[in-house]
């Protein structure tokens, strides 16, 4: 097949129509004729190469140049015809060679952008300048059950047709978006053909040119459905969770009460008239009435998380941090437990006392976990991060630390650390610390060596000037 004829084919191939991948090659070739007899130099330029049609255009002018040159040889000087035909030959088989060297490597590209776009479990959409559809691959029929001929055929934007009404005002702004130049990324309910609601994100992008005008956008659809049906039902079975603990935990209030109420009254009444063995039951009770007391306190409280609101603005950490001082100042004003602050604390964003519970709940547990070995000491500093608008404060102790096994559990709800060490606690503050953080906006880690103490990362936002 001679190089024409493979230009062709190659050009006006229905598939390299259809995806309209070729890139337009231009090249010229200037010969000059001084020996054929012309009194002025004649120039042969070959066509702009673009777009399918111009590659075979310009195979043909120049068959067509070098046809006639042959017509005219015997009417010029021979020889010298003859080494400037020489030339335009040699010039000839360069020019084909890079060609056809360029349309292996487009349809090695093309291959690759075939063997993608066909296996990619993706709708991949193509819109140009005006906003019309110009290519789907093949999953957009897998996703939304329509022939890709209905979506090219359709005089509206075939995903606005099937959009739920909810979400259009959605969608149709995206859309709006990506024509101006800005990606944008969203996630939207849609009708499959067969009538159930499908779930979809996708990620809009444009195109620009040198000018920065749009050639045409490409969006990137997933289906989303399985993952956004199975947060719902997790998000269904934590409210079920929450409703369930709250009414437990509420409902248990009032036999606590009496219960604690009927002891409380024995023991005041009746001292003189029971034993000593007797009396210390009746202390065991009212001790584990109250541990209870406080354990369903704590399971309310962690239950009601989910559902407050919290209020966020600035607040000045140290300020605080002042407050849960104040809150343990009978056991920091003994002379072997110390909390110093090193350096300035800042503003962060948050709730007042919610960050009071997380730092009292911090300093709390440092003074409740301390080694008897040594005197005990809490520290408090800021540390720098590298994100902006962030800042991480610092709670360090030396007390007993927290064993490696089990430094992933302690924000799990009833993991403790110690659990062997006979240490009042319902295992649920650090659990509320974690979703306090959540809620928050920030987060909180730990690192802990058993027997040298514990240090906790506390990272929140702080206003933007």
């Amino acid at each position: 097949m001679c190089f024409k004829q493979r230009l062709e084919q190659i050009c006006l191939s229905p598939s390299n129509r259809q995806t309209g991948i070729m890139s337009a090659v231009l090249c010229g070739m200037g010969i000059f004729f001084s020996a054929i007899g012309l009194s002025a130099a004649a120039v042969v330029a070959l066509a702009a190469l673009a777009f399918y049609a111009g590659l075979t255009l310009a195979a043909e002018r120049l068959s067509s140049l070098l046809d006639r040159a042959i017509c005219d040889r015997h009417d010029s000087n021979l020889p010298r015809f003859d080494k400037t035909l020489a030339i335009i030959r040699a010039e000839q088989k360069r020019t084909e060679k890079a060609l056809e060297e360029a349309i292996d490597q487009n349809e090695s590209l093309l291959e690759r952008y075939r063997l993608l776009t066909n296996n990619l479990a993706a709708a991949v959409v193509i819109r140009d300048n005006t906003q019309r559809i110009t290519y789907c691959s093949p999953y957009t029929e897998v996703l939304t059950g329509y022939p890709i001929d209905d979506i090219y055929e359709s005089e509206e934007d075939f995903f606005l047709k099937i959009v739920h009404p909810d979400d259009r005002s959605n969608v149709e702004r995206a859309l709006k978006v990506s024509t101006v130049g800005e990606p944008f990324q969203f996630r939207y309910r849609f009708l499959h053909r067969s009538g159930i609601e499908m779930w979809g994100e996708t990620r809009t992008v444009p195109v620009l040119d040198q000018n920065g005008e749009l050639l045409f956008s490409l969006s990137v659809t997933l289906d989303m459905t399985g993952t956004v049906r199975y947060q719902q039902q997790v998000e269904e079975k934590n409210r079920e969770l929450r409703d369930f603990s709250y009414m437990v935990s509420h409902d248990l209030k009032a036999p606590i009460y009496t219960i604690k109420g009927m002891v409380h009254l024995i023991q005041e009444d009746f001292t003189v008239d029971i034993d000593e063995s007797l009396a210390d039951a009746f202390e065991h009770i009212a001790r584990a009435v109250t541990k209870l007391e406080h354990l369903v306190k704590s399971v309310l409280d962690y239950s009601q998380l989910s559902s407050q609101e919290f209020v966020i603005e600035p607040v000045p950490l140290t300020e605080v941090i002042e407050e849960t001082r104040s809150l343990f100042s009978h056991e920091l004003n003994q002379k072997d437990v110390s909390l110093a602050i090193y350096g300035e604390l800042p503003i962060v964003m948050g709730d007042r006392l919610r960050l009071y519970q997380v730092f009292s709940n911090l300093v709390g547990n440092a003074i409740k976990y301390r080694s008897t070995e040594r005197p005990l000491e809490i520290r408090i500093a800021t540390t720098p991060t590298q994100r902006p608008h962030e800042t991480t404060i610092k709670v360090m102790d030396n007390g007993l630390g927290i064993p490696s096994d089990r430094i992933l559990d302690i924000f799990r709800p009833f993991q403790r650390a110690h659990q062997a060490l006979k240490i009042e606690g319902t295992g649920i503050g650090l659990a509320c610390v974690k979703r306090l953080m959540e809620k928050l906006g920030g987060r909180i880690e730990v690192s802990s060596q058993e027997g040298s103490g514990s240090s906790f990362e506390v990272t929140l936002r702080t206003p933007i000037n």
